[in-house]
């Protein structure tokens, strides 16, 4: 399973960058940690996207662009014309996504990728 993040750059030691006002994440495949339907880091990653896609939206309130289908998940969204608060709020909502990306690809590095773009 690849994670790939547009314009967004996260480093334990010194957290997260937005790089642009064009943001985004994709997450393409499947873990293959289990078989489909029991695979717990394929639900994890999911999980974990899927609430950052719903607080970008509702809680910081800025609009995303969302494809999903069978093994991808394609969220774009932008920073241009958010407030100072929304914009805390984002890198807040993307930096709780990263720890718990990072939580799982530590629990599973075979099974996830993580990169940045």
């Amino acid at each position: 399973m690849r994670v790939t993040l547009h314009n967004i750059v996260f480093r334990p030691e010194s957290g997260l960058e937005l790089k642009g006002r064009d943001l985004g994440l994709t997450i393409e495949g499947h873990a293959a940690f289990a078989a489909k339907g029991s695979d717990v880091v394929c639900a994890g990653v999911s999980a974990v996207a899927l609430s950052c896609v719903a607080a970008i939206e509702r809680v910081a309130q800025l609009p995303v662009k969302v494809e999903q289908r069978d093994g991808y998940l394609e969220a774009r969204f932008s920073a241009e014309g958010a407030s100072g608060e929304q914009h805390t709020m984002l890198a807040a909502i993307l930096g709780v996504m990263m720890i718990g990306l990072s939580e799982i690809s530590a629990s599973s590095p075979q099974s996830i990728d993580i990169m940045y773009t």
